[in-house]
């Protein structure tokens, strides 16, 4: 991270302008080196929050401190649950696996996340992931990530391990349908604002 320190809303961070790094899916997590960042009650929390796919679902928040500031009387609807862009019956998954049915080589196995609604003046629920792409190269299948934002420490890696769950719905899928011989392949993050805050 060097030393460039910001400060906004009056807290001081460090920040990586248009980082990039990828990881192991299978072998590569936080979870597996630092239960210090890394909590199993609040990822499952997250993971049938997503599941669910409800906007309205609110229970995210018996885990989560950082959504509180997310709703309130006048935005009632979470934005940033994933599941529903993911999961949902015409979900971004689904898509991205036909696709790559359809055509092996395909460059379309992408999905959008982040809207303009979110992103607008209104919004207390700005999304920091922009899309997710996926791909078949050399028989491998290969993620990419690119977000808008991404908090180091308190929220990558439940970020990281949801990108996880998503990549393994998206690889069993297409192997016990089609490519019986799939190997996985890398997740690749591409992430705009890489920050984490001092207090943290």
């Amino acid at each position: 991270f060097k030393n460039i320190r910001m400060k906004a809303k009056g807290e001081s961070y460090r920040e990586i302008i248009a980082a990039s790094y990828s990881f192991n899916p299978v072998t590569d997590h936080v979870m597996t080196t630092s239960s210090s960042i890394f909590d199993i009650k609040k990822a499952a929390a997250m993971y049938f929050w997503y599941k669910l796919g409800d906007r309205d679902d609110k229970s995210i928040l018996n885990y989560f401190d950082e959504y509180k500031s997310c709703i309130d009387e006048d935005h009632k609807r979470f934005n940033s649950n994933y599941g529903y862009y993911a999961y949902n019956p015409d979900g971004g998954l689904l898509r991205c696996i036909k696709s790559l049915l359809n055509n092996k080589a395909s460059r379309q196995a992408c999905f959008c996340i982040n809207n303009n609604e979110a992103m607008s003046p209104d919004s207390i629920d700005k999304l920091c992931t922009n899309a997710i792409h996926f791909f078949i190269r050399n028989n491998k299948l290969e993620m990419v990530v690119q977000m808008r934002s991404s908090n180091f420490l308190t929220l990558l890696p439940y970020d990281a391990f949801m990108f996880t769950v998503f990549f393994q719905h998206v690889y069993s899928t297409l192997r016990s349908t089609k490519y019986y011989d799939l190997e996985t392949g890398l997740i690749h993050m591409q992430v705009a604002s890489l920050h984490m805050y001092d207090e943290d």
